[in-house]
């Protein structure tokens, strides 16, 4: 399974994880009362992480991202469809982490060979 690179290696100038998503189902009925169905134990978790500053990354850090892009086989619109081990701060590994729609994005930076790097990953229950 490929690896999300290391925190500490690659310093990100950006680190979030997002409020825990519950995955459910709420039936509301005309008397004003309401059913509420939990559909998993484990929440939906998010992260955001932006490699920008001091100055962006090198080409060869950014080129630890495009190998991994292709190596999950991202997709814009689906994010990636291969699971990769994650670390995020303070905890231990994560298996079957994703790449959440629309959440990859690189570009250059404002001097030549930087680039800007936006990752968003998701883990599903």
């Amino acid at each position: 399974m490929p690896t999300y690179p290391s925190l500490t290696t690659i310093r990100p100038s950006y680190y979030n994880e997002e409020a825990p998503e519950w995955p459910g189902l709420k039936q509301e009925y005309q008397d004003g009362g309401a059913d509420y169905l939990s559909l998993s134990d484990t929440a939906i978790r998010r992260w955001t992480i932006l490699y920008a500053s001091p100055g962006g990354l090198t080409a060869a850090e950014a080129t630890t991202f495009t190998t991994l892009i292709a190596s999950v086989k991202y997709n814009p619109r689906e994010g990636s469809l291969v699971g990769m081990d994650f670390t995020p701060r303070g905890e231990a590994l994560i298996s079957n982490v994703h790449f959440d729609e629309g959440g990859f994005v690189i570009r250059r930076g404002p001097r030549a060979h930087i680039y800007l790097i936006e990752c968003r990953l998701i883990k599903r229950p």
